[in-house]
């Protein structure tokens, strides 16, 4: 039997549409997914394969290799499924977003007079004809 009430937000339909049930519809898929939550949703700790938890956020399992991320208590955020992605995609994707990173820090170091307004000197004053 499901843990309390909880509410779904759009983005988890979304992402349950998505990921579990494409050939559903949106509001078809929402409401099986508050009708999975209510049945067999139990809060336990974030399994290994789940991403990282963000703080105050909860784990929901709904079966085995699927459950939803819950914050402030009720809010269900997103879903999220075991083998989602290989491990070889997990890196590509990770070290895609550390050189963007990396990217971004540097550049805004490098544009910062720009950003600041700082004009370029003018050595010769400009003379109207």
């Amino acid at each position: 039997m499901g843990e309390g009430s909880f509410h779904v937000s759009t983005h988890a339909a979304c992402r349950y549409k998505e990921r579990i049930k494409p050939g559903l519809e949106y509001e078809d898929a929402k409401k099986e997914l508050e009708s999975l939550v209510k049945m067999f949703g139990r809060i336990v700790p974030f399994p290994a394969w789940a991403a990282r938890p963000r703080p105050g956020s909860q784990f929901l399992e709904l079966s085995d290799g699927l459950g939803a991320v819950i914050m402030d208590g009720h809010e269900i955020t997103t879903i999220v499924a075991r083998g989602g992605m290989k491990p070889e995609q997990r890196q590509e994707r990770n070290a895609r977003r550390s050189r963007r990173r990396s990217a971004r820090l540097t550049r805004s170091k490098h544009f910062a007079s720009k950003k600041l307004g700082r004009r370029p000197e003018i050595k010769e004053p400009f003379e109207w004809e």
